[in-house]
């Protein structure tokens, strides 16, 4: 494989293979340590993206024709991770970050990723927790003031994003229907209050559908899901890239012969709810 290039394969041999493939830089990868000037120290190497992206530096240095120290830092509680690091061309450090003195005794680099951090085993340990992730950055940046700094906090920054609101949604189906759509119309278009990018809101209650005074003389079939989709239809029309799904745990919705589910797209209000049939009603 030549520098920057990456190869299909049909089959991953075992983890070494595996390793390999994930620490190949890519052109890009190769471009950037091309340019950077210094050496580069990973704080907090040791967790599970940290060994590669330290032996991609590594790989990215070499075929960039650069030579420079990649030094990784851990407490390495796992003394074989230490080992598979140094095989690659790595330096190690055993330190505990936390430690002030262990940490102003490594070594000054102008380059620092910055990979520490309290995810799981949280439960009991929050004092630990509150210290790694919110105490510990602080002192990185404190030792490495001079330098440049790069967090890396997780994998998945732009991943699905679930939110969940309360316990109970109540109210007017129609209303309901309009307020979390109109949510959604401004997070799409401002970013706030759920990020861009593909987010899913769930909640749940039990709304109403309230005919007002001329009850006795409407007719009508649906119920409480159906109006809240179609209140929700109405207030994204000609909004695109949004769907809801309104479902009626009862296993019918206003007396009809339906689940109760309504899903819709809002690229126009002509595209009303569509009614799913299911149940023992269904023919």
């Amino acid at each position: 494989m030549t520098a920057g290039q990456r190869t299909a394969v049909d089959r991953i041999e075992n983890t070494e293979h595996l390793e390999d493939l994930l620490s190949a830089p890519t052109e890009a990868a190769v471009a950037a340590l091309t340019r950077l000037e210094g050496d580069l120290i990973v704080l907090g190497v040791a967790g599970k993206m940290g060994p590669t992206l330290g032996r991609m530096a590594r790989r990215a240095s070499e075929q960039a024709g650069v030579r420079r120290r990649i030094i990784g830092v851990a407490r390495f509680t796992d003394a074989r991770h230490e080992a598979r690091l140094q095989a690659h061309g790595v330096e190690t450090i055993r330190c505990d970050l936390l430690d002030r003195t262990q940490l102003a005794r490594l070594p000054e680099v102008p380059n620092v990723v910055y990979m520490a951090g309290m995810k799981f085993g949280a439960t009991g340990q929050e004092a630990r927790t509150w210290a790694m992730n919110c105490l510990l950055p602080a002192l990185v940046c404190e030792k490495y003031r001079q330098a440049r700094i790069v967090a890396f906090s997780t994998g998945n920054v732009y991943g699905l994003a679930p939110v969940r609101l309360g316990g109970s949604l109540e109210g007017e189906a129609a209303t309901a229907g309009r307020v979390l759509a109109t949510l959604a119309r401004e997070s799409r278009a401002t970013g706030s209050p759920w990020p861009r990018g593909t987010v899913v809101v769930a909640c749940g209650g039990e709304y109403t559908v309230n005919l007002g005074p001329d009850a006795d003389r409407l007719f009508g079939r649906g119920g409480p899901s159906q109006e809240a989709a179609v209140g929700a239809a109405l207030a994204l029309d000609g909004v695109p890239g949004i769907v809801a799904l309104f479902a009626d745990t009862d296993g019918s919705d206003g007396g009809t012969a339906i689940a109760g589910e309504s899903s819709l797209r809002s690229e126009t209000v002509e595209e009303l709810p569509v009614a799913i049939p299911f149940g023992p009603e269904t023919k």
